[in-house]
This record gives C-alpha cells, structure tokens and sequence, in this order.
C-alpha cells in the first residue's frame, strides 16, 4: 500500500490457548534459522497498518519433521539368496502409538511402488524374498510413519536382489503324529524356492540308520491303516530343485492299541505353548499357557535330523532357550512335557 505499511508477525500459543505478537517481527518475511522438529504444527499471521487501516493475513501453519532414516537395505546391498530371509532395519525403531507402513521398488528408480508390509509397530522387519520376485538392480524401500511429525525416508542408492538358484527353504516341518491302530497317519511338509520343488518322502525302520524312498510325493504323506509294527517309524521329506536338496526334520509315527495297555483315549492333546522371538539372533523364551508341573525336555534339531542341544527344564511357565552359540539356520524345536504332551516348533536363527 502507499504509503508503506508497517507488519506485524503473530504466533498462536498453544499455552495460553490465543495469538499473541512476537517481538522484533515487523519484517516482510518471517524467518527461522536452525529449526528444530516440534510436537505439533505451529501457525502465524500478519498486520499491515498504515493510515488507511489495517488488514490481516491469512494464517500459515509451519511443520518441522523428525525424520526416519534406513539403516538398511539403504544402497549397496546384494541379496541373493530366494526365500532367504533380510532385515529391514530403520531409525527410530518404535514411535510410541504410531505405526510404519514399507514400499518397495522393483524397477526405475521409485517410479513405481509396492506395498510390502503395513501397520508395524517396530523395526527391524524380516522379509522372506518370495521366490516369484523378479531380478532387479534398482531396488528402493521406502517407509513412513503414519503421523505427520515424521517425515518418510527412502534408500539413498540402489540395491540388488538376484533370486537365482537357491536350495529349496523349509517352510513347513512334519510333526510326531499319534494314532490308534487301524487309523490313517498324515504327515506334512513343505518347502520354498525359485521353481516349485520336488517333494519326496523317505522312511526310516532302524531309528534312522537307513532310509527308503516312498512313492508317495507331495506336500501331505498318508499312512492308510497303520499297525502296531509300525509304531516307531521315522519319516521325513526330501526337498528337491536344480540347485539341490535339503531335508526336513525326523518326524516319529506312534500306534496305539492293538493290545497296548494305552488305547485312543490315553493319547495326549497337543502341548499349549509358543516361542518368541522368531526369526531370533539368538535368545527365544518358550512360553506355556498353563503352569507345568513337571520337568520339560527341549531338543534342538537343524535340518538334517541331527539333535544339536538338549535342555531338560524345572517345572516353569516360561523357558529361556539360548541359541546364540548355533550357527544362521533354520531349526526344530521339539518340546516333551513331564506328563507326555509334545509339540515341535519351526525357528529361524539369524
């Protein structure tokens, strides 16, 4: 205007609940230097008064972020390996209240995003690269946190993922299975990779001495109308794919009946319990539903069947199990209660 009017900045105090002037702020423009993130968006107006009067601006809000840096993958990586698990790690790692949504991109540079996960509550995320997942040298994450004081943060670079030939990943383990005689027995497994792999299932008379090929293939082993001479038998599966083999943990077939002092009623109902941390760099506290009375047997199996560490546990309704000495793997967790329940637990050590 004319003549020049003089200005006058104005915040709103959250505080006092009003606007109110800020000192020394009669200049065209209101600057901040050094500006430090705030717990909720601050707003401003202006005066400009001259002879004629005065008017008053519209107000404008200022939001200062905090921001979500990637620690990884953030530029550099190479993963390789299908079904193979990653961590995807970022700073904070909890925001109390708020939850993290992650994106990737596969090709051209963030151009276009996938959803990979929503609603975490922390970092890190472990993700299983599916064995569908397309090569890629231009790979991105990215994640935001569902408030608007903290602003998203991308992969500074490129990363690699190459799911080329890989060893089939053990998904699903066979379990001990329990029938009466003349029942049928099912055993099941399975298996990751980047073509569909074999599934061949083998079995053991001789405590796992030998082993002999069945013809059944497939995710799901039957046993139709098994006798008492079965009772004991060992089975496992074998997974198969161009790059090689691996095999599943013993599953043990037990018969009740025929004869036996035990019949269908005696048999015992799946032990109520569950394990975390999974995936685990190396301490998973076994956690039951119920007090146990008596002593527990814990057995740690890799992938080959073989038994790598054996606990025996005091009664406790909660076990800390330290696996910090076993080698990045995939293990089975085979629990036996004192009073005969048992139940098998399927952990990833990273």
């Amino acid at each position: 205007g004319t003549p020049k009017p003089s200005l006058q900045w104005y915040e709103y105090d959250i505080l006092l609940g009003r606007w109110k002037a800020m000192f020394g702020e009669t200049h065209d423009t209101l600057q901040f230097n050094d500006v430090t993130p705030l717990p909720e968006d601050a707003y401003y107006y202006y005066t400009a008064t001259n002879h004629c009067g005065a008017v008053k601006s519209d107000s404008a809000f200022l939001r200062v972020m905090n921001p979500i840096k990637i620690i990884t993958p953030n530029g550099g990586e190479s993963w390789e390996e299908v079904c193979s698990t990653y961590e995807i790690v970022w700073e904070p790692a909890v925001i109390p209240g708020v939850l993290f949504d992650i994106y990737y991109s596969e090709y051209g540079g963030g151009g276009i995003w996938h959803q990979l996960i929503t609603g975490l509550k922390s970092s890190p995320y472990v993700w299983t690269i599916p064995p569908t997942f397309p090569f890629t040298n231009k790979c991105l994450i990215y994640i935001k946190a569902r408030t608007p004081q903290w602003r998203p943060d991308t992969s500074d670079a490129f990363f690699d993922i190459h799911p080329g030939p890989a060893k089939p990943r053990v998904l699903v383990m066979p379990h001990d299975t329990t029938v009466a005689v003349g029942g049928d027995a099912a055993f099941m497994a399975g298996a990751c990779s980047q073509t569909w792999p074999g599934i061949l299932w083998e079995k053991s008379e001789d405590n796992g001495m030998s082993w002999v090929q069945l013809e059944q293939q497939g995710v799901k082993l039957t046993l139709q109308s098994v006798q008492k001479k079965d009772s004991g038998f060992r089975y496992r599966a074998r997974f198969v794919s161009p790059a090689g083999y691996v095999l599943s943990t013993v599953a043990i077939l037990r018969v009740t009946g025929g004869g036996s002092t035990q019949s269908v009623t005696d048999v015992k109902k799946e032990l109520s319990a569950f394990v975390s941390p999974n995936p685990t760099h190396g301490i998973v506290t076994l956690s039951f539903t119920e007090q146990q009375d008596k002593p527990v047997t814990i057995t740690v199996i890799d992938l080959l069947g073989k038994t790598v560490k054996t606990i025996t546990s005091p009664p406790s309704k909660e076990i800390p199990i330290d696996l910090s000495s076993l080698p990045a793997d995939t293990y089975t967790l085979r629990i036996a209660s004192g009073t005969g329940q048992v139940r098998s637990f399927r952990i990833v050590k990273q």
